[in-house]
């Protein structure tokens, strides 16, 4: 995996918006190169840290050559951004999904140290962004976690924007909603998952997709999240998580839902024990993914 560290001005609005909008997409269908960037054949020891038992198994991955961009100035992350608001000014109906996942030192009390964002369009990009080192949001990034028509698609979303809020309250007011699609949620409600079902990101990649997704905790909880320079292998966690949020929830949103009437209750009975105000972070139910607002 090669990554790419945004430090100079190679995404400009005349350069980049124009191919952005004409590959504006909602879902996808699956097509073997598609399949080849987001999965692949390998072995434990290629990456280095996981368990003998994923040695045979199909494992997602990051395509041969991908890069993610690492970005950590302001101003190269409103270059970087700003093409996806373009979408937003100049189509007034267009959505947007935008998968969104974030990191911290386990030492951080307060915030996340990285954001990880991946739009819902093709070729697919991920941005990992030093959030920490920030001392308000840039403009378009700000606009993409606010817009009502910008739909923040995650695992377990509310409580990394619930930490976002925190670290910039002045810019992410009580006042502000979130649009959030919650992936455990969304696949409670096209009953893709049973009520009492696990709905963590592996657990979902595995049943939806039928990969493994690794999860090394010693990755996940470290300290190293904000050095200058971000690991390659933290890079590489960081990108997967973020797509394999998108790769699940399009797959899902082409399964027709054909849940019985009992089936409906359970799942209200989730979403109402799992689904509350934290902050002023609300997570989409079946109205909102069905793209009406809400607040």
């Amino acid at each position: 995996m090669s990554v790419h560290f945004l430090s100079f001005a190679r995404a400009t609005r005349s350069n980049i918006a124009p191919s952005y909008l004409s590959r504006l997409r909602y879902f996808f269908s699956r097509s073997a190169q598609q399949e080849e960037l987001f999965t692949a054949n390998q072995t434990s020891a290629s990456i280095g840290s996981q368990s003998d038992n994923l040695a045979t198994q199909r494992v997602f991955t990051l395509p041969k050559g991908f890069k993610p961009v690492v970005i950590q100035r302001p101003d190269y992350i409103e270059k970087a951004l700003a093409p996806l608001v373009d979408i937003l000014d100049q189509e007034p109906s267009a959505a947007l999904y935008l998968s969104l996942d974030a990191e911290w030192n386990v030492r951080r009390r307060i915030g996340v140290s990285v954001l990880q964002l991946c739009a819902h369009i093709d070729p697919p990009a991920v941005y990992i962004i030093s959030v920490h080192q920030l001392s308000s949001l840039p403009p378009s990034l700000l606009r993409l976690l606010t817009s009502e028509r910008v739909y923040k698609v995650g695992s377990r979303i509310k409580g990394d924007l619930t930490r976002l809020r925190k670290q910039f309250p002045s810019q992410l007011t009580d006042h502000v909603r979130f649009s959030t699609i919650d992936l455990k949620e969304y696949a409670l409600t096209r009953g893709i998952i049973q009520p009492k079902q696990t709905g963590t990101l592996a657990a979902l990649c595995e049943t939806v997709l039928g990969v493994q997704l690794p999860k090394d905790t010693r990755l996940r909880a470290h300290n190293s999240w904000e050095f200058p320079i971000i690991s390659t292998s933290l890079i590489h966690y960081a990108a997967c998580d973020v797509l394999v949020t998108r790769r699940i929830f399009e797959t899902m949103s082409t399964m027709t839902p054909e849940p019985g009437e009992d089936f409906d209750d359970a799942v209200q009975g989730a979403l109402d024990d799992d689904i509350d105000d934290i902050g002023g972070v609300q997570v989409a139910a079946t109205e909102s993914v069905l793209g009406r607002p809400f607040i």
